[in-house]
């Protein structure tokens, strides 16, 4: 067999377009393309705080408002999912900084050619909950 090793980091997102206004998150698989043999995440490597300087008031709300699910790896279905971030408006950058880890085992041809392997992205979305009438602030619930 032949053991592959996979980090995929993740710097920005930008958002070129709202389609809507809310939580977002990316998770990606790592996979071969003829058998589907699928990666194993190994590890995830979290935002450091060093490369988020927290310098406006809304910088600060965007660092808050990014930890409300935070990134890892899901062994039942071989993904990587980075912390989650809030988008409000069109042409806005998010910085991400995390990376995940994965191993995969291909069984070794001998041409030694191996078969190609996918890298699928997805993005996840979560619409915001509305603001109760009575408390004015409303609080987040439920997967992404």
């Amino acid at each position: 067999h032949g053991h592959f090793q996979v980090l995929i980091h993740f710097d920005k997102f930008r958002n070129l377009d709202l389609f809507h206004q809310g939580e977002y998150a990316l998770r990606v698989r790592v996979f071969s393309e003829r058998n589907l043999i699928a990666a194993r995440p190994t590890a995830f490597h979290p935002r450091g705080n060093a490369r988020t300087p927290i310098s406006t008031a809304s910088a600060a709300m965007q660092l808050m408002m990014s930890s409300a699910y935070p990134g890892g790896v899901n062994n039942a279905d071989s993904s990587a999912r980075v912390s989650s971030f809030y988008i409000r408006y069109r042409e806005e950058t998010h910085f991400i900084g995390e990376s995940a880890a994965f191993d995969l085992e291909l069984p070794c041809p001998q041409d030694f050619l191996f078969e190609p392997c996918f890298i699928q992205l997805e993005l996840l979305f979560q619409k915001p909950v509305k603001a109760s009438a009575l408390g004015g602030g409303g609080q987040r619930g439920g997967g992404g």
